[in-house]
C-alpha cells in the first residue's frame, strides 16, 4: 500500500497561494502609461522582472505570516489544554512544536504562543471537527479552532454549499479516515535505497511502524529522497529517537536533513475517490478545500480524493 504518494493528495498546506495572490496587489508604474520606446522596453522589462519578484516575495510573506499564526494558536490551545500535566510529554503539545519547526514558524512567535496559553488572560479556544462532502461525494474533515462555534459552523457550512458540497454530521464522514502519527525523513542525496531498507527494516522488527513508503522529492530520479512512515499517534516521539539512534550506529546521520513529525487524518485505501487531474471536478475540489483552508478559524483540511 503506497499511502505516501495518496498523502500529497488529501493534506494540503494551511494556505493555498492561490488564493494568496488574490490578496496581493501588482503595483503599476508610470512606464506602463506611457508610449513605448526602445528605451522604454528595456526600463520596463527591468521594471517587470523586478515587480513579479517583489510580488513573488509579497506572496510568500503573506503565506509564511498566516501559517506562522495558525500553528500560534495551536500551540497556545495545546498548552492551554495540558496545565497541570508535563508538556515536555504531552503529544499534542510537542506535534504542536514539531510543526511550527518544520514551517520554520520563528522562536518570538512560539515563545509568546505558549505565554499566551499558560497566561489567565485569553480567549478561550476549542478544537472542533466539521464533516461534510465535496463535490462527487468526496469526504472531508475540516479541523478547526474557534473561540465561537456558533459562527465557525456558519461560516464553513456556507463554504461547504459555494463549493457544491454539503455540510455533515458528527460521524457522518469521520469513518472514512484514520489518525496517524507520520514520521518522514528527508535524505540529502537520491542514493539512500539501502539506507533506507535498513531502517524499514529495523523499525518493522521492532513493531513501531504500521506502514511506510519510500519516493523521490521531485520529478527526476536525481532528486533526493524522502522515507515517510505511518504509526500509532503516540509513538512517534519514540520512533523518532530510535531512528536517531539507528542512524548513528549506522554512521549514516550526515545523510539526514529532517525527520518531521505530524498527526494526520488519513484517507482509508478502500473509501479514498478517484479523481482525474485534469478534470473540472479536481478544480472544484481544489476550491472547496482553497476556500476552507482560507478561512481563519480553520487549522487544517483532509480529504479523501486521490488524483490519477
Amino acid at each position: 500500500m503506497l499511502l505516501l504518494r495518496q498523502s500529497k493528495t488529501f493534506f494540503r498546506p494551511l494556505i493555498s497561494p492561490h488564493n494568496i495572490l488574490r490578496l496581493a496587489t501588482t503595483p503599476i508604474t508610470k512606464f506602463q502609461l506611457q508610449p513605448f520606446s526602445s528605451s522604454h522596453s528595456i526600463l520596463l522589462a527591468g521594471h517587470n522582472k523586478w515587480s513579479k519578484i517583489r510580488h513573488k516575495k509579497a506572496i510568500e510573506d503573506l503565506k509564511k505570516s498566516r501559517v506562522a499564526a495558525k500553528i500560534a494558536r495551536e500551540i497556545a490551545a495545546a498548552v492551554r489544554a495540558c496545565k497541570g500535566m508535563n508538556m515536555d510529554t504531552n503529544i499534542r503539545v510537542r506535534v504542536a512544536l514539531e510543526r511550527a519547526k518544520n514551517n520554520n514558524v520563528s522562536k518570538t512567535v512560539i515563545d509568546n504562543a505558549i505565554k499566551s496559553g499558560m497566561g489567565t488572560n485569553h480567549v478561550e479556544m476549542e478544537q472542533v471537527n466539521y464533516e461534510g462532502y465535496g463535490p462527487n461525494g468526496v469526504a472531508v474533515v475540516v479541523e478547526t479552532l474557534t473561540d465561537k462555534r456558533t459562527r465557525t459552523v456558519q461560516f464553513i457550512r456556507k463554504i461547504f454549499e459555494r463549493g457544491g458540497g454539503q455540510m455533515g454530521n458528527s460521524g457522518s464522514v469521520a469513518w472514512n479516515f484514520e489518525l496517524k502519527g507520520t514520521i518522514t525523513i528527508k535524505f540529502n542525496n537520491p542514493n539512500t535505497a539501502e539506507l533506507e531498507n535498513q531502517l524499514i527494516e529495523f523499525l518493522m522488527e521492532e513493531g513501531l511502524v504500521d506502514d511506510f513508503d519510500a519516493y523521490y522529492q521531485g520529478e527526476e530520479k536525481q532528486s533526493n529522497r524522502e522515507l515517510w512512515l505511518s504509526l500509532a499517534p503516540e509513538s512517534i516521539h519514540t520512533c523518532k529517537e530510535a531512528i536517531e539512534t539507528k542512524l548513528q550506529q549506522l554512521n549514516k546521520s550526515s545523510q539526514v536533513v529532517t525527520i518531521e513529525l505530524d498527526v494526520l487524518q488519513i484517507p482509508k485505501e478502500d473509501t479514498m475517490v478517484e479523481v482525474s487531474e485534469t478534470s473540472e471536478l479536481a478544480t472544484q475540489i481544489d476550491s472547496l478545500i482553497d476556500e476552507l483552508e482560507d478561512y481563519d478559524d480553520v487549522q487544517r483540511v483532509f480529504h479523501n480524493a486521490k488524483l490519477v
